[in-house]
């Protein structure tokens, strides 16, 4: 009875005001698209469901980048920021809620023609690497941060930095193709979704994977807003119940995934 009455005083203490929950994030398809009404990415579209159902708030997002994206969040600009990994750095400036809603792994991309294959960090050196300003892999692949952070202070030929917020990755393919680089590092989702809405599967191909790069990703809460903790309570509390009436699975149903592979619950405090 007292739980039921704390979550019945916390729903109306979060939900009396009407101002949506501003989200930031660039476009980061499946996990965050702002593609279409319909097809918004899914994190954006299980947290809305998640928080529309717990506390009846609305979701407000805004592509930019990501450099962006981070700093809006990080000072309280915006509230939360979408597909972020929780690591130590991470933890500090933002407050996580248990549950995940993503799970991502970090591939190599290349041209078809290009027979160079990853096996390593060290065969990562003289190829020419396209990157997304201010991304960083995490720490279950320090190496290619570290490669990275390298190649910036040397102002290598072998690093290439592109930013902004729009078709980034369709950019970066483009410039494989063009040959101004040669691979790209990143989510496996997020490239084959691109391959595939761009029709590049004939001549982009991958290169491998980074066997330990596999997290999962967040919507994560700015700690610079009153409600940070409440509202990633509220998100945990959502997604039980939308997993439970069968709304979360609907929901990754249409990226092709299901809650075993998307959703996983941590207990960290």
């Amino acid at each position: 009875m007292r739980l039921l009455l704390l979550i019945i005083i916390i729903s109306t203490n979060l939900s009396h005001a009407n101002s949506p929950i501003t989200v930031v994030s660039d476009p980061w398809c499946p996990f965050v698209c702002n593609e279409t009404q319909d097809s918004k990415g899914l994190v954006l579209e299980l947290a809305s469901a998640a928080l529309k159902v717990s506390i009846n708030k609305q979701l407000k997002f805004e592509s930019m980048s990501w450099a962006r994206s981070k700093i809006f969040a990080q000072k309280g600009k915006r509230d939360a920021i979408a597909g972020l990994e929780r690591t130590e750095k991470n933890k500090g400036l933002f407050t996580f809620p248990k549950t995940s809603l993503g799970r991502s792994t970090i591939c190599l991309f290349k041209s078809k023609s290009n027979p160079w294959q990853f096996l390593d960090g060290p065969s990562l050196h003289h190829q020419r690497l396209g990157w997304v300003n201010h991304y960083l892999y995490g720490s279950k692949v320090d190496f290619l941060d570290a490669h990275i952070e390298k190649l910036q202070n040397e102002n290598s030929k072998y690093l290439t930095i592109i930013s902004g917020s729009n078709h980034i990755h369709k950019r970066l393919l483009n410039m494989i193709i063009e040959e101004r680089i040669d691979v790209i590092a990143e989510d496996y989702s997020v490239i084959k979704h691109t391959i595939a809405q761009q029709g590049l599967t004939k001549k982009i191909a991958m290169a491998g994977c980074i066997e330990s790069s596999e997290t999962f990703v967040y919507l994560a809460f700015s700690n610079n807003i009153k409600h940070a903790q409440q509202y990633a309570d509220a998100l945990d509390n959502g997604i039980k119940t939308i997993i439970k009436n069968g709304q979360a699975a609907e929901i990754l149903s249409r990226y092709g995934l299901t809650v075993e592979e998307s959703i996983q619950v941590n207990s960290w405090n």
